[in-house]
């Protein structure tokens, strides 16, 4: 554990780092973020003067990542300091405690406590020891710096101008959560809606709070793509199609057609689920049953890259769910068959692919009619 006395550094360190410090040298971008952050934290617990320790933290906030979860310190994969179970939670815990040693606010330091707090397993740990120790170690910084185990404040919060809960944060409430919620009727349609929070009694210590806001909804006729870490495409193709030149919007009473999926990724991504619904009036060919057309199986392009190789599919009677435990950055296709049974026209629900357990992450394809003749 590193101690904040400079003086306790090992013999010869302190004065590499000085000598370091008093070089106009640029860091090498070799560095794991690991090391990037431990190195702060040296810098945090002695003077080395000549602006080095901001220049050790510029390259380190240059690494952080934001999401919708809150803004992250992944270990770099040309990077990675495997020999140490370098982990994203790991890294980012030691960023915040870089953060409290050096009591250095920045434009990230809410987002990687929430992100931290998100990051939790559902029995209070983060995934391994050394994560769990590094977080609480991280949180322990945190707190002394900010003083938030001394809060005393009463917190009120209004949607609108209208008071929706208030409650008192104390020493012995200081972990407690307040939950309100907000019904659609109550939006304000082609107008901004405000969420204001009040405090009052502030004893000026420890007056930090958090919050997180959740909206659930619904949708309802053609909607158009949406893309949150997720980008993704779907079309119906004919069997002679197969360079893909045509989308199909109708087909005939017992055609076989080709669903083509594509998902692009600009991060690595885990336990991605997809679930491409198909229109009603269809059923998804299964491959695997002996009463299916098998020269199929010679045409079946089901994977077009190597890269993506599904741990799991399951063919339902209203879609196809495809499990990845893991994908790299990058673009995938995936491709099955469907037939056209009852005529009608129909609507074709979006195709949805996220990460299962961080379903934040997420992204649809846009909805549309498909007709069978």
């Amino acid at each position: 554990m590193l101690n904040s006395d400079f003086e306790s550094l090992p013999a010869g360190l302190a004065e590499r780092i000085k000598q370091i410090a008093a070089s106009d040298g640029k860091l090498q971008d070799r560095l794991s973020n690991k090391s990037l952050a431990m190195l702060s934290m040296v810098l945090a617990s002695g003077n080395f003067g000549s602006g080095f320790d901001t220049r050790v933290n510029a390259v380190l906030d240059n690494r952080i990542v934001i999401d919708s979860r809150g803004a992250f310190l992944p270990p770099a994969a040309s990077r990675r300091f495997w020999d140490y179970y370098e982990t994203t939670a790991g890294d980012t815990a030691l960023y915040l405690e870089s953060l409290a040693m050096s009591k250095r606010d920045t434009v990230y330091t809410d987002k990687v406590v929430r992100w931290i707090l998100n990051s939790r397993d559902k029995d209070g740990a983060w995934g391994t020891t050394q994560d769990t120790l590094a977080v609480v170690r991280a949180f322990t910084g945190y707190l002394n710096w900010k003083k938030e185990t001394e809060a005393d404040f009463t917190l009120t919060t209004s949607f609108n101008g209208g008071r929706m809960v208030s409650k008192k944060f104390d020493r012995n409430t200081i972990l407690d959560q307040s939950q309100a919620e907000i019904k659609a009727g109550q939006f304000k349609t082609g107008a901004l809606n405000f969420v204001e929070f009040a405090k009052t009694g502030d004893s000026g210590k420890g007056n930090g709070f958090y919050y997180d806001m959740g909206l659930k909804y619904y949708l309802s006729g053609i909607t158009g793509p949406r893309d949150e870490g997720f980008a993704v495409s779907r079309a119906f193709y004919s069997r002679e199609d197969t360079a893909g030149k045509t989308p199909l919007a109708n087909a005939k009473a017992g055609d076989v057609i080709r669903a083509h999926l594509e998902v692009t990724i600009p991060r690595d991504r885990r336990n991605v689920a997809i679930e491409d619904f198909i229109p009603a009036g269809m059923e998804i060919i299964d491959l695997e049953l002996a009463t299916e057309e098998k020269s199929l199986r010679f045409t079946e392009p089901e994977v077009r890259y190597n890269t993506l190789d599904p741990d799991y599919k399951e063919l339902r009677d209203d879609r196809a769910l495809i499990f990845v435990s893991y994908l790299r950055a990058g673009t995938y296709e995936f491709d099955y068959y469907a037939r056209a049974l009852a005529k009608g026209k129909y609507l074709q629900l979006p195709c949805v692919a996220s990460e299962f357990y961080n379903p934040e992450n997420f992204g649809r394809s846009a909805s549309n009619y498909f007709e069978v003749e």
